[in-house]
């Protein structure tokens, strides 16, 4: 990741991972870095994402909508 920030001049970065990239070694090493980070977890099945949890304000927890039979039909 620093070599392409170098090399495009990248001014910040943004990881993006889903539950199968995530693991207290990796969120560990995004912070180190000073990285923004969005994690897709289940979160009740989760150890990285309840540590996650834990520290105030790191998170925002996004929830989609209900699945209804009203929603299936549009």
């Amino acid at each position: 990741m620093e070599r392409l920030k170098k090399r495009f001049g990248i001014g910040s970065v943004c990881i993006v991972a889903d539950r199968g990239m995530i693991s207290a070694e990796t969120v560990k090493e995004v912070e180190l870095r000073k990285w923004s980070y969005i994690l897709g977890v289940r979160m009740r099945s989760s150890t990285e994402a309840k540590a996650v949890v834990a520290r105030a304000g790191r998170y925002a927890g996004v929830h989609p909508r209900a699945m209804t039979a009203t929603t299936l039909r549009r």
